[in-house]
């Protein structure tokens, strides 16, 4: 039986994975390491495992972009913004939007972003041919005395 030779590359990536590292391999295979069989088939174990972590060596500073805005829930936003001030028109503007911030369970300054973004989302469709309804949504909220 043939022995089969590590570098000491591997052996460093081997002990990383034996204490749940995958930085190392990451890293190896990254710079154009070649794995030996045996080498490939000790990987796939620690990785059929799924007990290893990657640190970065670039962490990201702050929360993680959220998916849950996308074009249509801005719109949305701007659109219930304007219902609630035709629902309460002697609120101030601050009030509903302090109401839309505890219902939807956000901060104000990415709230109002989002409602900007979708105001702007709705000024663009309503420059074009057949998008009347954008028209009607951006058309200003009726506000006053309501019977």
């Amino acid at each position: 039986m043939e022995e089969t030779k590590w570098t000491h590359e591997q052996l460093n990536v081997l002990d990383a994975l034996k204490i749940g590292q995958a930085d190392k391999l990451i890293r190896f295979l990254l710079e154009g390491g070649v794995p030996n069989n045996d080498f490939l088939a000790v990987i796939e174990k620690y990785l059929e495992d799924g007990d290893f972590y990657w640190k970065s060596s670039n962490p990201k500073v702050g929360r993680p972009h959220s998916d849950k805005w996308d074009e249509w829930t801005c719109i949305g936003l701007y659109r219930s913004k304007k219902e609630l001030l035709e629902k309460y028109p002697y609120k101030r503007v601050i009030d509903i939007e302090g109401m839309m911030e505890q219902s939807y369970a956000t901060n104000i300054d990415d709230l109002r972003k989002n409602i900007n973004r979708g105001k702007n989302i709705l000024k663009s469709l309503a420059e074009r041919d057949g998008m009347e309804w954008a028209s009607v949504l951006l058309a200003a909220p009726k506000r006053g005395k309501t019977k």
